[in-house]
């Protein structure tokens, strides 16, 4: 690469930038699944650790997505006032996937997570 080639190295940051998000999304899925039935007033870790990746993923669904942004919000961020994850982790998951396939996250990158599938498909039970 020429290290003053910007047209190519702004195409491969375009091409690549989207995968950044893959791990994020991964684990809000993942501390949805596990934050889902603590209580409001519970001390786990797990529900900081959910909260400080939904914080981490807002931004991108604030930029394109309100609705999802709102359901992140009421589900991720911890309040004394309801329940953790209090719509269920596949709603977290069905909010995630519209903002995740507009910035360019293939499903199958994202994959299923301990009984959600993020791309819209439930489960065979």
């Amino acid at each position: 690469m020429d290290a003053l080639d910007c047209t190519n190295l702004r195409r491969t940051v375009a091409q690549v930038e989207h995968l950044l998000l893959v791990p994020l999304i991964q684990s809000v899925l993942k501390y949805a699944v596990k934050n889902q039935n603590y209580e409001s007033n519970s001390d786990n870790k797990y529900l900081a650790i959910g909260e400080a990746f939904a914080l981490s993923l807002l931004p991108f669904l604030a930029a394109k997505n309100p609705d999802a942004t709102q359901t992140a919000e009421r589900n991720m961020i911890l309040s004394s006032s309801f329940q953790p994850v209090f719509d269920g982790s596949q709603a977290v998951a069905d909010a995630i996937l519209p903002v995740m396939l507009d910035l360019g996250v293939n499903c199958d990158l994202v994959g299923i997570q301990e009984g959600i599938q993020p791309c819209g498909e439930r489960p065979q039970s």
